[in-house]
């Protein structure tokens, strides 16, 4: 039999591990929410410009831009700014991890009408998201709008995060208050902690490097929208737009497919009943998006 001090001892050490990492989602889901809300600057300002092109069929594809992107961009605006008017990423710890997780709903999803979320707009975009979130719509066997609710709201009952075969449901309750509820095996209790812990420490260090280059993303986005703003306050019309003015639209277009195209990156996924954590998906993303930055 394990010394008693030694399981308190991995118990203690494992619980911080699960509230640190439970952190960074939340704080990864905060930043997201707060990337797609700062949307809305951008389609404010691009859809204020007149006679602009037709930046569907532009060459460079940076720099292509289309009436479905546009829609999808407004639509994770929307959902965003829904979120942070009730304050639920900020109060709900459930809230913020399932925007780590699905914030790429809106953009990637499906409705269960065969639609892209994407290409519906309005209450019809925000039910479609919602039930996307609950796996589904209730005709398809998922859990419809009231699910997708809940787990934007922080309101699911369960656990957030299962790793090494443990559930943890909120900060620093694991399901190991008994050692006996883990097959009544204290040896089986530690193995899944140990098991458990690679988990939650890359978590952290996988949020850590995203929140640090969203950070770096944003920067860039507010410093090229704010330019715009300032020409679109001056002047709407395009065929008015000096040279860098229209430099400074491409710009704006190709930092906002930047920043969409980053935050749809999921942070933690499930697999088998187990949380996983895609990190070559996001290293790969923070590499390309390093690259598209310094070139924006």
């Amino acid at each position: 039999m394990m010394p008693k001090n030694y399981i308190i001892q991995k118990k203690s050490t494992f619980d911080e591990k699960t509230d640190k990492a439970q952190d960074s989602l939340a704080n990864s889901g905060k930043m997201k929410a707060e990337t797609h809300s700062g949307f809305i600057r951008f389609s404010n300002a691009f859809e204020a410009i007149k006679n602009k092109p037709d930046f569907a069929h532009y060459a460079a594809d940076e720099f292509r831009f289309t009436v479905y992107e546009l829609q999808k961009i407004k639509d994770l605006s929307l959902g965003a700014l829904d979120l942070l008017k009730g304050s639920t990423v900020a109060a709900g710890l459930g809230a913020a991890t399932a925007y780590a997780a699905y914030a790429g709903t809106l953009a990637l999803g499906t409705a269960s009408t065969g639609t892209a979320i994407s290409a519906l707009s309005g209450v019809a975009a925000h039910n479609a998201a919602l039930a996307a979130l609950g796996g589904g719509s209730l005709a398809t066997g998922g859990g419809g709008m009231a699910l997708g609710t809940s787990v934007l709201g922080g309101a699911v009952a369960g656990p957030l995060l299962a790793v090494g075969g443990l559930l943890l449901n909120s900060k620093g309750n694991s399901s190991l208050e008994k050692a006996d509820e883990i097959k009544n095996s204290v040896s089986k209790a530690v193995e899944a902690m140990e098991n458990g812990t690679p988990i939650l420490d890359s978590i952290v260090e996988m949020c850590d490097l995203y929140c640090e280059e969203l950070e770096r993303v944003r920067n860039v986005y507010d410093t090229i929208i704010s330019d715009l703003e300032k020409i679109v306050l001056a002047k709407t019309d395009y065929n008015r737009f000096s040279e860098p003015e229209r430099e400074t639209l491409l710009r704006s277009i190709k930092i906002t497919k930047i920043a969409a195209t980053f935050t749809a990156v999921p942070l933690i996924l499930e697999k088998d009943g187990e949380t996983i954590v895609p990190d070559k998906q996001i290293r790969q993303a923070l590499h390309d998006t390093m690259c598209a930055r310094r070139a924006a």
